[in-house]
């Protein structure tokens, strides 16, 4: 996730293998959450288990891990939650369930970047 101009589309040109360039849908799946495609924008349908949440900038590549707190506040400001599975379970309550599933780290790179072979050989540790 992440605001206009962050880098989305760009990442998504670069990477191999995408499910959707702006608009994905995060379900929750027992304790992990998977990520599927939407027919919005660029993109493939499809399903994949979320790995990481990045927060996208432009500098050199590097990939930083970032604290669960930090996650929580990213994922607040972009996620788009159209309805919770309880009424108890608010949106920030289940942006804190996404950030303490998955690693969260902040992603930089340049127009020019091999995306896949960063991630791959930075894997952020849970």
């Amino acid at each position: 996730p992440g605001r206009s101009g962050a880098g989305k589309s760009t990442l998504a040109g670069l990477a191999g293998d995408v499910l959707s360039d702006e608009i994905c849908a995060v379900i929750p799946d027992g304790e992990a959450f998977r990520v599927e495609g939407t027919p919005w924008w660029n993109g493939r349908p499809g399903a994949a288990a979320l790995a990481a949440v990045w927060e996208l900038g432009w500098h050199a590549e590097a990939l930083e891990a970032r604290p669960p707190v930090q996650a929580t506040r990213h994922l607040c400001t972009n996620l788009v939650v159209p309805g919770v599975e309880r009424a108890e379970q608010t949106a920030f309550q289940l942006c804190g369930r996404v950030a303490a599933a998955v690693p969260f780290g902040r992603l930089s790179f340049r127009p020019d970047t091999d995306v896949d072979a960063l991630l791959r050989r930075r894997r952020i540790a849970a």
